[in-house]
């Protein structure tokens, strides 16, 4: 669902869709990517585990959380090596695709976005 509606966006590619952290290392040894949208719950690992990983071999990643959970304080608690440009939406919140195509174009950018609620 999340790539069909991120496809239609005329200013986004999505490289990859990936279900575990598995398929996420498999795609990323082939696939150039600026942004990494990732769940926290994922069925063989966690999201945020992937995200420092992500960060730690490719430093200029985008990391964007997309989690039915509050991930805020976690955020608050990431190795300080990989702790910067991290955003967060809440999927309970942020179901307007104008806020997650903007969070991952800032997430691009190299910025933050906090999900307000």
């Amino acid at each position: 669902m999340l790539e069909v509606a991120l496809g239609s966006e005329d200013s986004l590619t999505v490289a990859a869709s990936c279900a575990t952290v598995s398929d996420a290392n498999r795609a990323l040894a082939t696939e150039r990517i600026d942004v990494a949208v990732l769940d926290i719950d994922l069925p063989d690992g966690n999201g945020i585990a992937l995200g420092v990983t992500l960060r730690r071999k490719h430093p200029d990643i985008g990391i964007l959380l997309l989690s039915a959970h509050d991930a805020m304080d976690l955020l608050l608690d990431l190795p300080p090596d990989v702790a910067s440009g991290w955003s967060y939406l809440s999927k309970t919140s942020s179901t307007d695709s104008h806020t997650l195509v903007r969070a991952i174009e800032v997430a691009a950018a190299g910025g933050t976005t906090l999900d307000p609620a």
